[in-house]
């Protein structure tokens, strides 16, 4: 409003300046006031004055003309001066002008700038009229011819509302519809041209050249969509053209129909070769972009079932691909993955009880005796099929037992005592001991029991990568016949985020994806086409501190790290965006928590010591702490070796160098010539590592604009896969460990030869003490002792745990209802045909 009246009062002002204009004009007496004129012409020769004229001249009124009051406007005679008036829109029969104009009498009119005041002007001295409709077409047509085509529109918009039967108003519509079409194709801008056109055409599907332009843009679309390899795109296009434009004779939809017929039959002819030659890959591929031309292709359908029950393909979405570490201990997220696809064990943790992890094995019945001191290990006849012999696992486990062995598990080593094999079927373990989960310590690789060759279907190998590394393809070992219907190719494809990877399961593009985030979760499962399925237990979230750091080394700074993470603030603002999600909490140690408060899963969690709070200062203060020991012990050390060095040289008689003589008092001219102490160098950043995931990588983002908030500076950087390659130097590693058995995995997480890759002796004792416990009242009071030693020592640096879904189509069936990990029951995975 407060624009509006501005331009309104620059109005008035301009029309002030004419109203003196008007006066003059009366005085001269061209116009009658109240009255009509005289007959005769006088003053009809007479020129304006210069005054009036420079007055007349100085009107320039920079506001648009649609946004300005609508007025009329007549031209006078050359006798007046062909002077212009801004009129009060004249009140004319259906406003239609005269032509030719009256050759008698007067037109009434109210000026612009008065319009309280009526006038006459005779008809004879009117040279034209123009009216404000038709003002407004003529610069529509000029900001049209100028390339304006947006400021164009909207004086049509206009006109087409208010005016809608003026005179060479549709003709104005559909040159400017033309040209904009025209200049869009020019330019290549095929997207803006397509409406233009279709707007054109329901305007006048006879306009001239209309068939030709149209084949023009929607040839050069199609063909910018198939450079695309999307043939669903084009192929909706060509479909788009006949209802588009009914009217016109487009011969390109049948060109186009025709080249995806012909196309879709030499992709399925490429299928059923493939097929033939048993190369399922390649015919899968190829069925696959036959189905993307042409999805009711016949006979496609069919080929793409034989396919699938021949060798049953699943794809998968990830952010973060296992490339490396598949037979790691670590457990890590993306290795805990595909490690039951790539590396199964004889038996695997398949759910959690209120005794910890509950264990099965579909190769083999293992019974444990009443005393815990023994256990009985029985191949199943499919194991037995598939090439598993008790003679190769009975040498395996003593290999496992043997010190100095590359395969020796140390805890297992300590507990077994004896290694039978009972009836040549049967293999019995006795313990030195019991123990409270004697079921974890069979968690053996089934690729120790034989080679592919000798065991075939039990595992999938890693295939090479595909499209530079956005596909990891992984195939069953041996013939289809050796795990019949079960999937035979699982391909992972990479996404760069985890909104590309939801677009490309919504297309079904992919049957799955290993994880939904938290701020995803509503829209997954709003789908109509796609299932959210919870992980059974959560992951923990730790920052591991590189030993070689001698900085890192100082429980200090890792303190300082520890108080100076907002670890709650990052969950709550940045992981939850500020929503509740039961079990996302913050962690004192790295065991899990537990969802609930009395869920198992927590077990070894203390409860009783609380996450340290977020304490910048105390922070910065432990961090300069840190670096000053540090600085000491350097220079203390540096001390000791020149003093070494001057009793050695001492002792062989020669003398000391010039450099290594005692300092001048500190009052000695010497002394204050000297220069003054530099100042401390600013730290060195710390490289904190981690991997693609999108939870990773806003948690590091965050971490690090906290952190060098208090002066301990980050530098970010990112890896591929499961695990920083060699080459990759960090002082801080952000990692997503799977500790789903504690009483398991404390000594794989804590030990100077598990995660952390260092352990204090009272570590090490507290290790040793859980693998001496017999029940579980005894095993979680140790694992407690632990976490308390952890929280005070700090070996990992604990964050938070999160609790994690995955997401597949209604087609995938069979997947489980809450597994422990995505591949759990892969070979009851079973795809149907979409």
């Amino acid at each position: 409003m407060p624009r509006l009246l501005a331009r309104i009062d620059s109005v008035a002002r301009v029309l002030a300046t004419r109203l003196t204009l008007a006066c003059a004009l009366l005085v001269a007496g061209r116009i009658g006031y109240g009255q009509e004129a005289a007959g005769e012409t006088p003053a009809a020769a007479e020129k304006p004055a210069p005054a009036i004229a420079a007055a007349e001249e100085s009107v320039e009124i920079p506001v648009p003309l649609i946004e300005r009051p609508p007025f009329d406007k007549i031209t006078l005679d050359a006798a007046n001066q062909g002077l212009e008036i801004e009129t009060v829109l004249l009140e004319l029969p259906d406003r239609k002008v005269p032509s030719p104009f009256p050759t008698s009498g007067s037109l009434e009119l109210r000026r612009l700038s008065h319009p309280s005041i009526p006038y006459t002007v005779q008809w004879s001295s009117i040279a034209k009229v123009e009216l404000f409709e038709e003002m407004l077409l003529a610069e529509a047509d000029r900001l049209t011819a100028a390339g304006k085509f947006g400021e164009a529109f909207n004086y049509l918009a206009f006109l087409a509302a208010n005016y809608p039967q003026l005179p060479g108003l549709e003709q104005a519509l559909q040159a400017h519809l033309w040209r904009e079409a025209s200049t869009a194709y020019a330019e290549k801008r095929y997207e803006d041209a397509w409406p233009a056109l279709v707007a054109l055409y329901e305007r006048n599907a006879e306009y001239p050249r209309l068939v030709n332009a149209v084949q023009a843009v929607s040839d050069d679309l199609v063909n910018q969509k198939l450079q695309n390899h999307n043939y669903a795109a084009a192929r909706l296009l060509v479909d788009a053209l006949g209802a588009s434009f009914p009217q016109l004779q487009l011969a390109n939809i049948a060109r186009w129909q025709a080249k995806f017929v012909s196309d879709a039959n030499a992709q399925l002819t490429r299928a059923r070769s493939a097929f033939d030659r048993k190369d399922y890959s390649e015919a899968r591929d190829a069925v696959n972009f036959a189905r993307s031309i042409m999805p009711e292709i016949p006979g496609g359908a069919e080929l793409w079932k034989q396919i699938q029950e021949t060798a049953p393909e699943i794809r998968v979405g990830v952010t973060q691909a296992a490339t490396g570490g598949v037979m790691s201990q670590t457990p890590a997220w993306a290795v805990a993955r595909v490690s039951g696809m790539v590396n199964p064990r004889l038996v695997e943790m398949v759910d959690f009880g209120a005794e910890g992890g509950v264990y099965a094995s579909p190769w083999a019945e293992v019974k444990a005796s009443d005393d815990g001191l023994r256990t009985a290990i029985t191949l199943t006849p499919a194991a037995l099929d598939h090439g598993l012999t008790p003679g190769q696992l009975a040498l395996r486990m003593a290999e496992m037992a043997e010190a100095g062995n590359s395969r020796q598990q140390s805890d297992f080593a300590a507990l077994v005592d004896r290694i039978n094999l009972v009836n040549g079927r049967d293999v019995e373990l006795a313990w030195r001991r019991p123990h409270v989960r004697p079921e974890s310590f069979l968690q053996l690789p089934l690729r120790w029991l034989g080679s592919a060759a000798e065991t075939p279907g039990l595992w999938f190998e890693p295939l090479p990568a595909k499209r530079n590394g956005i596909e990891w393809p992984y195939q069953r070992t041996g013939t289809p016949a050796n795990a019949a219907g079960q999937p035979r190719l699982v391909v992972e494809t990479v996404f760069e985020d985890d909104q590309a990877a939801l677009d490309a399961l919504f297309r079904g593009d992919v049957d799955a994806i290993d994880r939904v985030p938290p701020w995803q979760l509503n829209q997954v499962r709003n789908s109509r086409d796609v299932v959210v399925v919870p992980y059974r237990l959560p992951t923990v979230h730790v920052l591991i501190p590189n030993p070689a750091n001698p900085l890192l080394e100082l429980r200090e700074f890792r303190r300082a790290l520890n108080y100076g993470i907002d670890a709650n603030g990052i969950v709550r603002d940045i992981i939850l965006g500020g929503e509740q999600q039961p079990g996302f909490r913050t962690l004192s140690g790295p065991f899990p928590a537990g969802v609930a408060l009395n869920d198992p899963g927590g077990y070894a969690y203390n409860q009783e010591l609380l996450p340290r709070p977020y304490e910048p200062r105390l922070a910065a203060l432990l961090a300069a702490v840190a670096r000053t020991t540090l600085t000491k012990r350097a220079a203390d050390k540096k001390k000791a070796e020149e003093a070494a060095k001057a009793k050695v040289a001492a002792a062989e008689g020669k003398k000391p160098d010039a450099a290594k003589e005692p300092s001048p008092p500190a009052t000695s001219p010497e002394a204050a010539a000297a220069p003054a102490e530099e100042k401390p160098a600013p730290p060195t950043p710390l490289v904190l590592a981690h991997g693609t995931d999108p939870v990773a990588k806003l948690a590091c983002q965050s971490i690090k604009m906290q952190l060098d908030l208090i002066g301990i500076p980050v530098t970010l950087k990112t890896f591929a896969g499961a695990a920083p390659p060699q080459d990759l130097q960090y002082d801080l590693l952000y990692v997503e460990l799977a500790v789903w058995e504690p009483v398991y995995d404390a000594r794989r997480l804590l030990s100077s030869n598990g995660v952390a890759g260092r352990a204090t002796a009272m570590m090490s004792a507290a290790l040793d003490q859980l693998d001496h416990a017999e029940n579980w009242s005894q095993a979680r009071d140790q694992l407690r002792e632990i976490h308390r030693i952890s929280h005070y020592d700090l070996p990992l640096i604990p964050l938070w745990q999160t609790v994690n879904f995955f997401a597949h189509r209604k087609a995938l069936t069979q997947v489980g209802d809450a597994p422990v990990t995505l591949y759990q029951n892969l070979p009851q995975w079973r795809k149907a045909f979409e």
